[in-house]
This record gives structure tokens, C-alpha cells and sequence, in this order.
């Protein structure tokens, strides 16, 4: 039987032991796991009393991080885990950790690293995501950001990077990274250790995620390599669209497999949606905007937004996007300069992000005019869908169609709407458009500039409150994500 070492820090120790507990009690042999903890402070007696009744407890004080503490916390166990205070754990964790570990090991013939973004329990999507590139910032730092979310994957997929927060890998690869001193994915590119993105949410988070700058290595043959093996050049400063969304893969989408409950959901919703007479429009473009992310990382996701069962889609397309956007979807239609922002011919440069965000509600107008028939009409960024769909995946559209204008809002993000997706009714969609005409009159005629579309947003929700349908969510582009079933359902390993 296979030993597992837990190993988190905290102040103290009563604000681990939530999670301590919760792992043991939930785990399918707790005889197996050993506790090892780095406190900042001196246990008392009584939290002496009540560490032992943990199995094989150990500590160490001081102001160590967990990656550098747990080998000296190591006592012959076969994995160690890095853990966080904030984490919950599923019925039988650990024997679906060590499963998968070991499935990776197998595709890999080496030491292989399980990792990622964890779920938090607030967001939309209950799914484990890969660390990806964001941006480069002054310095060359990376930045990082969440990827696409692991949904309904067949098995852990490879991956570049290593969440500072959760790690399940062989003690060996812990003693490297200590003894190196650099950044832990440095250590397993270096040490030809393969890293994968775990596919099952066994654990989920209650914190926020704070994800981790990656500092170039000083070695020069290790950032070419790094750059040729997963499309990410520290000195050219360029990233690959395999990089941005954490999948190594040429369609850059990770194998699903459903389960028959899910399919079953999505069969009643189906109906139920039918039954309440929703007959929703999605409406997306391909607008001029130098903050857009590639075309083809783009197509990507929307060819997973073509292929789910009822979501009828009205496309926009302009420019030399055109051609290719119309062999993904036939239907696309030219996107004409009278259905943007009315009484702006042209567009500074710096300003023509601003100028495609503020079009969005006059290209729902645009859509209600040509099809007069549908109940809402629904705004998707063009590259909204940033996680797989499985083919024929059916959404519930009870959840954003309702009276009022649907909308998200992300307290993380100062609190601003999130317009990404927003749902109008029909009734709603001209009052909308002339209310983001006003507004963006005043703001020219004061300030000789196009207000930020956040900006209008938040006017329009504040003072006609009742108007909206504000959702609150911890990130952004994850209001579609409640329409998909299944949120909830245990996740029972690869198959």
C-alpha cells in the first residue's frame, strides 16, 4: 500500500485543521496518509493534543514553504501532495489520485507530476484547469492564467506549467525542486519529469487562486528547448495558442467522455426549454479589435459553440476574418459598418476595442431585425467558449432567459459587469441600444472619447436596477457555464 505525505501551511494549526480532517475523513484508506504541516507559530497544548489524533502527524516552525519543507517532513512515503487550508476533498481522493498518477506514468515511461487549477466552489464550471500563458509583462515575466477547464475529460492531459498550490508527484521529484531552487516546472522540464493537468475534480477550492509569475531560466539551451516543446520563447517573448489554452493538442481540444446521467439531463432540459417557449438567438462577431486573442485560437472555440444541439447562432464577421470564419460557419454574415455603434464613422486606433464592445447590443438589434421570431436575444464574444463542449451538448436556457436583461458581474474584478455574454429579451433589446447611444453621445460630446463599455453598464445597472438580472461570479466568461448540466455529478476517473 502505497504511502501518501499531505503537506500545507498555515499560521497555525487550527487553521488547517478543517482540511486535515476533511482529507482524512474522506479519504478511501486514511491508514495511508501521513500529515505534514509548516506552522508559523508554536503549537499550544492543546493543539498538540488534538495534532495526534492525526495519522503519523509531523511539523516543522518556521517560515518555510511547502516546497521546501517537505522533504525534511518526508518519512519513506511513496507520493507527497501539496495542499492549501482552503481545500475540500471527494469521497476516495487519494486512490483516485494515485490511479491517475500512475495511468500518466505509464503514457509517459517517466516520473509524471499531477497539477492544475483547482475548482473553487463558487465557479460555474466544477472542472480542474491547466495552467496556461497569458502575457509577458516589462520585466519578461509570464503571466499566467487558468486554460481551458478539463470538463468531462477522457484523462489528465500534458501541461507546461505547476500550480504553486497543488501537487501530487513521486517524493523524488520534491527533494529535486528543494535542491534545485528553481521554479518547480523548471525543475521537471530540466529533470524530463512530464507534467499533466489532473482531468478529475477530486478537490475543490473555497479560496480565491492566485496563480504564479514563470521567470525565464538563466540557461539559454533550456529556454530554446522549452520553447520548441511547448511554444513558449522567453527571449522572442511569443506564445503559441497551444500555450495560451494549456492543451498540447493540433485542435487544441482535450477528448471528452460524457456520462449517460448528463446526457439524460440535457435531453429534459431540452424539452423543458420547448415547453416554456424560449427560442433564444446567440448572437457573436469577428470585429476589428487589436486586444482579441489569434483567429485561430479563436476558430477553435468557436467551433465548439457550432456544434451544440440548440444553440441557433447569427455570426458576424468583417475584414480578411470573413472568408475563414464562413468555412467554420456557412451561415456568417458580413458584418456592415451601419450595424455598430450609430453615428461613428471612424474609430482611433487606441479606441476600436472599445468601439467593438460598445457595438455588441446594436448587432443584437442587427439580428432581431433580420429574425423577429426569437423570445431573447443572447450576446457571445466570438471566443467566449474557452473549455470543451462535447458533440451535440445541449444548454439550459431557463437560467439567463428570463424577464430581464441577464448579466454577469465579477467582484474580483472591481465589481464590473461583465459583458462577454449578456442575455435581452426581446422587448428589451431597442431600449438597450438607445440607452448605449445616449450615454456614448454624452461621453464624445464631454470628453471627445467613447466611454469604456463597463462604464455604461454599470450607469445603466444602477440606476435602473430592475431592469437586470446581475449574476455574481468569480470570473469572468462564466455565465454560460450555469446553462451546462451535470455541474454537480461526482467524478468517477478515467474510464
Amino acid at each position: 500500500m502505497a504511502r501518501i505525505l499531505l503537506v500545507m501551511a498555515g499560521e497555525d494549526y487550527l487553521s488547517l485543521e478543517a482540511c486535515v480532517r476533511c482529507a482524512v475523513e474522506r479519504a478511501s484508506q486514511p491508514r495511508r496518509l501521513s500529515v505534514g504541516l509548516v506552522l508559523r507559530r508554536e503549537p499550544t497544548p492543546e493543539e498538540n493534543a488534538r495534532m495526534a489524533q492525526l495519522p503519523a502527524p509531523r511539523f516543522i516552525v518556521g517560515e518555510d514553504s511547502p516546497w521546501a519543507a517537505a522533504p525534511e517532513l518526508w518519512q519513506g512515503e511513496t507520493w507527497v501532495m501539496l495542499g492549501t487550508p482552503d481545500m475540500r476533498f471527494a469521497r476516495g481522493w487519494d486512490r483516485q489520485l494515485e490511479r491517475e498518477a500512475d495511468a500518466c506514468q505509464k503514457r509517459s515511461s517517466t516520473g509524471a507530476v499531477l497539477t492544475g487549477s483547482l475548482p473553487r466552489t463558487a465557479d460555474a464550471l466544477r472542472a480542474v484547469f491547466p495552467l496556461a500563458a497569458d502575457r509577458f509583462d516589462g520585466a519578461g515575466r509570464l503571466l499566467l492564467q487558468r486554460g481551458q477547464a478539463l470538463r468531462y475529460a477522457v484523462a489528465s492531459e500534458p501541461a507546461a506549467f505547476i500550480s504553486p498550490d497543488f501537487c501530487f508527484a513521486p517524493a523524488a521529484f520534491y527533494r529535486e525542486a528543494a535542491e534545485s531552487g528553481s521554479q518547480p516546472f523548471w525543475t521537471a522540464f530540466t529533470g524530463r519529469w512530464a507534467v499533466y493537468t489532473l482531468a478529475a475534480p477530486v478537490i475543490d477550492r473555497q479560496g480565491d487562486v492566485l496563480l504564479p509569475l514563470a521567470e525565464a531560466p538563466e540557461d539559454p539551451e533550456a529556454r530554446a528547448r522549452f520553447a520548441r516543446h511547448f511554444g513558449v520563447d522567453f527571449d522572442a517573448r511569443t506564445l503559441s495558442a497551444k500555450a495560451r489554452e494549456g492543451i498540447w493538442r493540433p485542435d487544441l481540444t482535450a477528448p471528452t467522455r460524457v456520462p449517460l446521467s448528463v446526457r439524460m439531463q440535457e435531453g429534459f432540459r431540452v424539452l423543458d426549454n420547448i415547453a416554456s417557449r424560449l427560442t433564444p438567438l446567440v448572437v457573436t462577431a469577428r470585429m476589428e479589435d487589436p486586444e482579441a486573442d489569434p483567429l485561430d485560437q479563436e476558430l477553435a472555440r468557436f467551433r465548439r459553440l457550432c456544434g451544440m444541439r440548440n444553440v441557433p447562432l447569427c455570426c458576424y464577421a468583417e475584414g480578411r476574418d470573413f472568408r475563414q470564419i464562413a468555412q467554420v460557419f456557412p451561415g456568417t454574415r458580413p458584418c456592415k459598418a451601419r450595424y455598430g455603434l450609430p453615428g461613428v464613422s471612424s474609430v482611433d486606433p487606441e479606441q476600436q476595442g472599445t468601439y467593438a464592445r460598445l457595438s455588441r447590443p446594436f448587432l443584437l438589434a442587427a439580428a432581431r431585425e433580420q429574425d423577429m421570431r426569437r423570445s431573447h436575444y443572447v450576446w457571445m464574444d466570438f471566443g467566449y467558449l474557452r473549455y470543451p463542449v462535447y458533440d451535440r451538448a445541449a444548454v439550459d436556457w431557463d437560467v439567463v432567459c428570463g424577464d430581464r436583461i441577464t448579466i454577469a458581474r465579477v467582484p474580483g474584478e472591481g465589481g464590473l459587469p461583465d459583458d462577454s455574454m449578456f442575455c435581452v429579451p426581446e422587448a428589451e433589446v431597442l431600449p438597450l441600444c438607445r440607452d448605449f447611444e445616449r450615454l456614448c453621445r454624452e461621453a464624445r460630446r464631454n470628453r471627445d472619447r467613447l466611454p469604456p463599455a463597463e462604464e455604461v453598464w454599470a450607469w445603466l445597472i444602477s440606476t435602473a436596477p430592475e431592469r437586470f438580472e446581475v449574476v455574481d461570479l468569480p470570473n469572468p466568461r462564466e455565465l454560460f457555464g450555469l446553462t451546462m448540466p451535470g455541474r454537480d455529478e461526482e467524478w468517477g476517473g478515467p474510464r
